[in-house]
Formats: structure tokens, sequence, C-alpha cells
């Protein structure tokens, strides 16, 4: 029943997402949806989500193959690492990686621009990455309530 409903739930979140990225450039609003599914501990579905995020970010956004590899492989690698020292549920866990993802937003457009000769504005570079973090935390309290309700009511049928 948790599988579907999972399903159920990607299903309305996804196309919700991709309507508010594109609201706000820069930003990777699909995350919010893995950091959950890993909170979670369903770390199979996750890899099979992230697979699908990856193809949905390689082809709305401008940079060759690659940069959402990079992007969701890190952010799996960070999760991890950071699930050693914290609880994964914390909130001061989910502050600290939204911070770190927003700074990993930076260094791989840094990395990555110039293999296709592009020109990076930094002041434009550095507020897409405070709006990254941002984005992770204000969607992220919302969509867990949501999610646990909507569980909640799916258990009880």
């Amino acid at each position: 029943m948790k599988t579907l409903f999972t399903f159920l739930w990607l299903f309305c979140f996804i196309p919700l997402a991709i309507v508010v990225q594109g609201f706000v450039p820069g930003v990777d609003v699909l995350v919010v949806a893995l950091i959950i599914l890993l909170q979670e501990k369903e770390y199979v579905f996750s890899a099979w989500v992230m697979l699908l995020f990856v193809l949905l970010q390689e082809g709305m956004g401008t940079l060759a193959f690659g940069g959402a590899v990079l992007w969701y492989g890190g952010l799996f690698l960070l999760f991890f690492c950071g699930k050693i020292f914290f609880e994964a549920r914390n909130v001061f866990f989910l502050l600290l990686f939204s911070i770190v993802l927003g700074i990993m937003h930076v260094l791989l457009l840094l990395m990555l621009a110039p293999l296709q000769n592009l020109t990076l504005n930094v002041p434009t570079l550095l507020h897409e990455a405070f709006m990254q973090a941002l984005c992770i935390l204000l969607l992220w309290f919302p969509m867990v309530w949501l999610r646990r309700r909507m569980l909640r009511y799916a258990n009880a049928a």
C-alpha cells in the first residue's frame, strides 16, 4: 500500500515541482521529494526516482549531459555521509544539508560552465544557491506534513 501511495504522491508532486521550477530559475525543486524518500529509508525507490529526476533535469536543463548526474549523485553521497553524524529527520540536519546543497550548486556550476564556454554571473549564481537552500527548507516542512497526513489516511482505508 505504501508503494502505491508513494507512486501517487510522486505523480502529483512532480508536475507541481516542474511548474515551481519554471518560476524559480536555477533551483531544483524535485530534490525535496528525493530527500523525503531518503529520510524514510526508501533507498531502492529513491534510486529509481533519482534516475527519473536525472532524465527530467537533463531534458529541462541548459548544461550538457552530466550536471544532473553529479548533482543527484552528490546528494546521495552527502546524505549518507551526513546521516553518519546526524539523525536524518532532524531539522538541524536538514538545515545543514540544504546549505551544503546550495554550496554544491555553486561548485558544480563553476566546474561545468567552462566546459561549455558559458560565462557565469557570480552574484546570480550565489542568489541561486541561496534560493536552492531556502526552497529545500520551505518546501520540506509542508511536503513532509502532507505526505504523513495522506499516508495516515491511506493506511486507515
